[in-house]
């Protein structure tokens, strides 16, 4: 059976938005376009905001992230996000399971 990738992200990009709506935050999903990157900054899939907490920039990937990929982020975060007022992750589901790694800052 053939998977469609594109819906395979969409549900999993959405339970995601789901668990960062659920403690307070408002969530933003990257908008799909025909050519060229479908993320923000090219890292990630979905930005969270919300008052009393520092802003969620988070990477969603199902099975794994190849570790070159996990650099190129941890490195753009490194120069451009300040880990007092953001902080990142990334949810790989794999096996059924999520596994979540944080790249930098926040308390959530």
């Amino acid at each position: 059976m053939m998977v469609n990738t594109y819906r395979k992200g969409y549900r999993l990009e959405k339970k995601v938005m789901e668990i960062f709506e659920l403690v307070g935050y408002t969530t933003w999903r990257a908008k799909i376009t025909r050519f060229g990157k479908n993320d923000f900054f090219g890292c990630f899939d979905i930005i969270a905001i919300a008052k009393e907490h520092p802003t969620a920039w988070i990477q969603v990937k199902s099975g794994a992230i190849p570790k070159k990929e996990l650099d190129r982020i941890k490195n753009f975060c490194d120069a451009h996000f300040d880990p007092s007022v953001n902080q990142g992750f990334v949810y790989v589901y794999k096996n059924r399971q999520w596994h979540v790694t944080r790249l930098f800052g926040g308390i959530f």
